[in-house]
């Protein structure tokens, strides 16, 4: 999967930075000070540390779980897949099998190795557990097989090449507790860190409580606090204030950190954006032209200039440079206010309709569901619009009461996962899907195909739900990086930085 290309984007975001005067005048020692404390702020904070229990994948790798939990596999800069607790691996020839070795060097902070059987046991805990996001990522799976002391067989239900990219996330922490313990408040992993405390939805607070850890060039820090600040102007002042020395930022908001000393600001460009999650299980969304003409009345590129400045306008569900884009599918819903009225016409409705009530994830703006409101408005659609905090979101939206939904999205880390994640699991897509995706997602998952044959899939998978209008996307988020200039090894090049972002923070390090 090859990386975001960035050509002609990162020239837009140089030059905001450059307006805005962030970068840092630098004064730390360049010493590695290995008893600092790294403390990041997000809007959102995790209620559980059980890594299965999740709501989010991203939610939960940003806020502390991958210093907190090891995973099988991790997804290197250029999207391909890397070892982590396994050493290596390979698929059946009929693709109905991944066998893995594991690394004989990792264990959990009680002195017990990490072997088959602690594996083996988690990953059936995980495809069974009643969970919001787990479940589905592991249901390709049919049976777990101990073949020696470190190696392991996963029997699948058909050929499927999205299980290693699952592993790389929550599905593959293995959390020792779970047998003995209360993993939603308690854990004990395999990376070096250990809880010193832990405040569901509010803070996490990791220290480093061993010298014995598989790899010594990892987790260089002794501390990591995340916290949860939901206020844009208490996060600025935070960051200005020097108490937080790492956090996310919307482009739009870069100009609150102007002359803000000691600072370095990084875009980094990710498949994740933002879009209007319809669903057409619903009327009178279960038309297929109101969808459409939703598509049609939204001018993508007026958004994404006021409230994503240096970011993409989105139409389809892979980013340009990530497998699974197809070039032909750019604009197809370009600005047509025409055709969306005479699309609304068609279906039945020419003086208009309401669409009902749409849930707001509070991670959106302030302002985009007014931009978005006033533009469907010209052409007659109007809605009501409650904003409600993420973590609810995830909880309500699998109901299917409410019409349409704003959320964070991404295009996963291979184009499979993401449509897994899009489009079959319910925290994502309320609404069921068909025959006709099924298929079309099981022909892209196979992994005895060539690569030009999983493109090829994949595509065909992105243009089906492209026309079907299950969403409205609305914009490829360049994400901006607060980053105090004590930290050394943050760039855009971090494992999952172009996918799911850059999270995983184990090569990190805090001068003096």
């Amino acid at each position: 999967m090859p990386r975001i290309r960035r050509l002609g984007l990162l020239g837009a975001i140089l030059a905001m930075l450059i307006a805005t005067g962030c970068g840092g005048s630098g004064s730390s020692s360049g010493e590695v000070d290995k008893n600092a404390a790294l403390r990041a702020a997000w809007t959102v904070g995790i209620t559980t540390l059980d890594p299965h229990m999740q709501s989010s994948e991203i939610i939960a790798d940003r806020f502390g779980l991958f210093g907190l939990y090891d995973r099988l596999f991790t997804v290197k800069k250029d999207g391909s897949l890397g070892p982590m607790l396994v050493r290596d691996w390979r698929y059946a020839p009929d693709g109905r099998s991944l066998s893995m070795t594991l690394r004989e060097d990792a264990s959990f902070a009680d002195g017990t190795a990490l072997d088959a059987e602690v594996v083996r046991a988690n990953l059936e805990r995980a495809r069974t557990l009643d969970s919001p996001v787990v479940k589905g990522r592991m249901s390709v799976v049919e049976a777990i097989e101990v073949t020696g002391e470190y190696a392991l067989t996963v029997r699948l239900k058909q050929d499927s090449s999205t299980l290693p990219y699952a592993l790389a996330e929550i599905s593959g922490m293995i959390p020792k507790l779970f047998q003995q313990g209360n993993p939603a408040v308690q854990a004990d992993g395999t990376t070096p860190y250990r809880v010193e405390s832990f405040t569901p939805g509010e803070k996490l607070v990791l220290v480093r409580a061993r010298d014995d850890y598989w790899d010594p060039n990892a987790w260089q820090i002794g501390r990591i606090e995340h916290s949860q600040i939901a206020d844009f102007n208490a996060m600025v002042n935070a960051v200005r204030g020097g108490q937080i020395d790492i956090s996310q930022f919307q482009p739009n908001q870069v100009a609150s950190l102007e002359n803000a000393r000691k600072l370095q600001v990084i875009p980094v460009p990710t498949s994740q954006g933002f879009d209007i999650a319809l669903n057409y299980d619903k009327a009178p969304l279960n038309d297929v032209r109101v969808r459409q003409a939703i598509n049609y009345a939204l001018d993508r590129k007026a958004i994404v200039d006021v409230f994503y400045p240096g970011s993409v306008a989105k139409y389809q569900y892979y980013r340009e440079g990530m497998a699974g884009y197809d070039p032909q599918l750019e604009n197809t819903y370009a600005y047509d206010p025409v055709k969306a009225r005479a699309l609304l016409a068609d279906a039945g409705y020419p003086n208009g309709l309401d669409i009902g009530n749409v849930l707001v994830d509070t991670s959106t703006l302030p302002g985009v569901i007014d931009v978005v409101r006033e533009q469907l408005g010209e052409v007659g659609i109007t809605l009501r619009s409650e904003a409600v905090e993420v973590m609810r979101s995830f909880q309500r939206w699998p109901r299917g009461d409410d019409a349409a939904r704003i959320l964070s999205v991404a295009g996963g880390t291979s184009p499979v996962v993401g449509a897994q994640e899009n489009w079959r699991t319910k925290t994502r897509n309320a609404a069921a899907t068909t025959p006709e995706f099924e298929r079309l997602f099981l022909a892209a998952a196979r992994n005895t195909q060539t690569p030009a044959e999983a493109q090829a899939a994949a595509r065909a998978v992105n243009r089906y739900v492209v026309e079907q209008a299950w969403r409205a996307p609305l914009v490829w988020q360049n994400a901006m990086w607060a980053v105090s200039d004590r930290i050394k090894g943050f760039s855009a090049d971090i494992d999952f930085a172009t996918t799911q972002g850059p999270y995983d923070w184990r090569y990190l390090t805090l001068t003096k």
